[in-house]
């Protein structure tokens, strides 16, 4: 899979991407799910599940995220691919799916206005800290995003073929556990619904050739498409109790379940 090819087309079919947590931010013990609190979870007959809000994802896409998560945060994965859920570890993922159907350049052309025009009324642009007087309006926002792409992913999920999930974990702390930016245990894949997870080291190739092969995928409905175009990508993180919180977009959206101040 040309992962490079997939992230090019990233801006075409997503919301406002706001800055990303810095590799030195700090995350809280609350947000912070290890495999540990999974072996405890479910040694005390728990299991994994998700909050009611993040019921505006599609089932099978669910389905694909509480796999890998329940495959990744299994103490017995060895070598392990995350040291925990959180904003520096593991907490996105992006559904890509092969076929070229111009409606699904339209679609995600006409979603990425309308979230970018949602959080611009609510007072955001890619650059403001939250405080708690902003905080309100901003989780408003988030919520509408979200239910707009419950929408764009219903329209999408039809016009695609061969929809797999595909995730990254170690993102900002893969410098600390001794893993390369192409290491297999970085590139998560699963199929729709779920399943078996694949690892798969990334082979990444010049961002600047790819973009110039795909020039004309961008804009003429007739050609062929790359191997893998992407759809959308999302957020998520696990509280102490278990509980799986859902949002689309990654990285600033998130606070929408951590609060303003972390």
């Amino acid at each position: 899979m040309k992962f490079a090819a997939t992230l090019l087309l990233l801006l075409l079919f997503t919301s406002v991407s706001f800055a990303a947590v810095g590799a030195d931010s700090k995350v809280r013990k609350e947000w912070n799910f290890t495999p540990q609190d999974y072996a405890r979870l479910r040694a005390s007959g728990g299991e994994l599940r998700f909050s009611e809000r993040s019921s505006w994802m599609p089932e099978a896409l669910r389905a694909s995220i509480l796999s890998v998560l329940n495959q990744t945060l299994n103490p017995k994965l060895t070598p392990s691919s995350t040291a925990g859920i959180n904003r520096l570890d593991f907490f996105h993922g992006h559904f890509v799916c092969t076929g070229h159907d111009v409606r699904i350049r339209d679609l995600g052309s006409s979603f990425n206005e309308r979230s970018v025009a949602v959080f611009k009324k609510a007072g955001f642009t890619q650059t403001e800290e939250l405080t708690k007087a902003t905080y309100p309006a901003f989780a408003a926002a988030v919520d509408e995003v979200d239910q707009m792409s419950s929408v764009l992913l219903r329209d999408l999920l039809p016009l695609c073929e061969n929809t797999r999930v595909m995730f990254h974990s170690f993102e900002y702390n893969n410098e600390k556990y001794g893993v390369g930016v192409n290491d297999a245990r970085r590139h998560i894949y699963v199929a729709l619904g779920g399943g078996p997870i694949e690892r798969i080291e990334d082979h990444p190739v010049d961002a600047l050739d790819q973009l110039f092969k795909m020039k004309v995928n961008l804009w003429d409905d007739t050609a062929p498409a790359p191997e893998y175009s992407h759809m959308s990508h999302f957020g998520f993180l696990i509280d102490r109790s278990g509980v799986i919180h859902l949002t689309q977009g990654s990285g600033f959206s998130l606070h929408r379940f951590t609060g303003y101040r972390d």
